[in-house]
């Protein structure tokens, strides 16, 4: 039998070609200056790893324990965290000529926070016969820098000789803005039986709630007499101290809106009354009118500049809502902001969100979007808006096929059935998948 050979005069394909463009972005860390003794810490070395974290703080881990101290430098608002990875940190020892160096020194504008790390100042001179060799701090943090406490830190300031008398030196004074304590945090500062092993002189001393504190008497500052101190209820109160105005008196205030609790806070005050009644916390003034403080639930019992104050307190604010907010729901459509709107007036219709593969129907207000809203409603309360979707209809997108090329398909023996070569499709020099990428079909076979 004859064999004759086929070859296919014409056929006919469907590209469909899909495209994925990932746009990749930047952003740029300032890095924080660090000082090993006078030595710039600008990459990972054999005391520590260097690396930036997701919330773009600059994070320095221990390797091993440091000596002759630390200086930090933090840019404007910069944020960055010194993992102690449980080893040492410590200032120089004084020699017969020079004075011991602090373990740390915080300076700029911003936050450090120290995790699970032992700070030492540095050791006096050891034969104890020079006049006046000091030891020193364990840390300082100097104006506009914030410290954050966490999980286990211990700081300590060593001893030093003065005309051979022997005193204990500050372990942590704090000249910054905000030093923090988080809870459930074991921290020691100096010894409990030091005189003034913290010194404070900022704006706000925050032990938050469960924090293992042993520390001696807390100095606060003549500068801080009108500071901020929170402290959880398990701390010895008895351990503040201010230079001016003796031991400090504590006021507990917790914030209501008609009975339901709002905030609680531990604030100090440096007199038997309260006459800044103004200056305790309050919702926001944009959404809520403070009517006045009572020293009742039943809010019966107005608060006043000659109430006394003789132990823990609890006071009432008493508040009138006077707006509402009109929180939208988009349903994985593109964010929409919230308004704030006064009892009274009418929200604003915001643009159409928009999600891909739907089309956007209206404002709702139930999650079944069964009822829509009124934008020409007033408003008098908190509202919740959900977003109604309509699947699209999907039309035929239409690419260019100029890229793509076919491969030459090879001729075939006639076997008494028709054939159906096989094709390689490439866009842009790219192989694309049968099926996936295209489709392919067969018609009008004819004998050559």
């Amino acid at each position: 039998m004859n064999s004759e050979k086929r070859k296919v005069f014409s056929y006919c394909m469907v590209l469909l070609l899909a495209f994925t463009t990932v746009f990749q972005g930047s952003f740029v860390v300032g890095a924080a200056t660090l000082k090993n003794d006078d030595k710039e810490v600008t990459t990972s070395n054999e005391y520590f790893t260097i690396t930036t974290n997701e919330k773009g703080q600059t994070v320095y881990t221990l390797k091993k324990n440091v000596k002759d101290g630390l200086e930090l430098t933090l840019e404007n608002g910069e944020s960055a965290i010194l993992e102690g990875n449980g080893k040492v940190i410590g200032g120089k020892d004084a020699t017969k000529t020079n004075r011991a160096t602090l373990a740390l020194r915080v300076s700029g504008n911003g936050t450090l926070t120290i995790k699970n790390a032992t700070l030492n100042g540095g050791e006096h001179y050891e034969s104890k016969v020079a006049d006046y060799i000091s030891g020193a701090e364990g840390v300082v943090v100097e104006r506009g820098c914030n410290l954050i406490l966490d999980q286990t830190v211990t700081i300590k300031g060593k001893e030093y000789n003065d005309s051979g008398t022997i005193y204990n030196n500050t372990s942590l004074e704090f000249n910054g803005n905000q030093l923090v304590m988080k809870e459930k945090s074991k921290i020691t500062i100096g010894e409990s039986k030091d005189n003034r092993p913290l010194i404070f002189v900022g704006e706000l001393l925050d032990v938050e709630d469960n924090v293992s504190l042993n520390t001696g008497t807390i100095d606060i500052g003549y500068g801080s007499i009108r500071a901020n101190i929170i402290i959880s209820k398990n701390i010895d109160k008895s351990k503040f101290y201010n230079d001016v105005q003796g031991i400090l008196t504590n006021l507990t205030i917790k914030s209501w809106s008609n009975g339901k609790e709002l905030k609680e806070d531990t604030y100090w005050q440096l007199s038997e009354k309260i006459y800044r009644v103004n200056q305790l916390p309050v919702l926001d003034a944009s959404k809520y009118e403070l009517k006045g403080w009572y020293t009742d639930a039943a809010m019966a019992n107005p608060l006043k500049d000659e109430t006394k104050i003789t132990g823990d307190t609890t006071i009432y604010a008493n508040y009138n809502q006077i707006a509402g907010d009109v929180t939208f729901q988009s349903n994985g459509g593109s964010q929409v902001a919230k308004e704030r709107v006064k009892f009274g007036g009418k929200a604003k219709q915001p643009a159409n969100p928009t999600k891909s593969g739907y089309t956007f129907k209206g404002w709702y207000t139930d999650g079944a979007c069964t009822s829509a809203y009124d934008f020409n409603e007033s408003v008098s309360r908190d509202i919740t808006l959900y977003a109604k979707w309509e699947k699209a209809s999907q039309g035929t997108v239409k690419k260019s096929i100029t890229k793509a090329t076919v491969s030459k398909i090879k001729s075939v023996t006639y076997s008494g059935f028709y054939k159906k070569p096989s094709v390689t499709v490439r866009y842009a020099g790219k192989k694309l998948k049968n099926g996936r990428d295209y489709t392919l079909s067969y018609s009008n076979f004819a004998l050559e």
